[in-house]
């Protein structure tokens, strides 16, 4: 039965596989054996770890008044959980081109429940976001848009009002951040800027299937202002986590350069 210790040591077991996943993603070789079969295995079983750890979260208490924290609600572990996937298979999506598309499916689907519980846990509510949440928001968000263009499947397993949807939950959650935090502002810039092109790319194919070569960021000015706006993230230490990811949607040189990935 659950007690009072229950939803700690669910943390910890989280915390244990997160451990793992550093430690085997994130140690510096990442990617160097991407292909062979042990590599997949590993993943595969950190995969079935999370998905262990869903299957067996601990009875919640029962709510009493307004929820002021979200840390004892299911939404808190369905949202570790999919942050989990996000960081599981995060070097890949970015550095790996023979990513399976289910990889990319997987990954934009966890992104957009990130996005949509962030807003209804965030928007109209007394729950406060901190610094810690705009970087698992923005990284979801980015994450999700990432896949749209990276992978030609993703992108055709959406229709356009859900794409619309999600990208207005993040836009909407973190309008809210910049405007408790200056520091918040580019995070918001990028995002909105990104987006629209991602909306723009999304209804172009749906009504033409002619799809852009190239960066999502063609045109100067505008890659100089996103430019712009990472270099201040980076200014506040918070870059690595996605810069890889920003780096195809502004170089001209990337992983949206290939029109491989965008075959309809």
């Amino acid at each position: 039965m659950p007690t009072s210790m229950s939803n700690a040591i669910h943390v910890i077991r989280l915390r244990r596989i997160w451990a793992k996943i550093h430690t085997f993603v994130y140690s510096g070789t990442v990617l160097k054996d991407a292909d062979s079969e042990s590599y997949r295995a590993s993943v595969m079983q950190l995969r079935e770890d999370l998905e262990q750890w869903r299957s067996s979260m601990p009875e919640l208490p029962p709510r009493r008044g307004k929820t002021l924290s979200i840390f004892l609600t299911k939404a808190w572990y369905e949202l570790n959980y999919y942050g989990s996937i996000l960081l599981l298979y995060r070097p890949q999506l970015a550095e790996d081109k023979n990513t399976p598309d289910k990889i990319f499916i997987d990954c934009m689907e966890a992104a957009s429940y990130i996005c949509r519980e962030y807003r209804r846990q965030y928007i109209g509510t007394d729950v406060k976001p901190t610094w810690s949440s705009l970087h698992f928001l923005f990284l979801a968000g980015l994450t999700y848009l990432h896949c749209l263009w990276s992978s030609s499947a993703a992108s055709r397993s959406v229709r356009q009002s859900e794409v619309n949807k999600t990208c207005t939950d993040c836009t909407m959650v973190l309008v809210v951040i910049a405007e408790m935090w200056k520091g918040a502002a580019p995070y918001r810039d990028i995002f909105e800027t990104l987006a629209s092109h991602t909306v723009s790319m999304i209804v172009n194919r749906s009504l033409s299937f002619n799809l852009p070569e190239g960066p999502a960021l063609a045109d100067p000015l505008e890659r100089e202002a996103v430019t712009g706006w990472i270099s201040d993230i980076d200014g506040m230490g918070m870059l690595d986590a996605f810069d890889d990811m920003l780096a195809g949607f502004v170089n001209d040189i990337g992983p949206y350069s290939d029109i491989a990935h965008f075959e309809a």
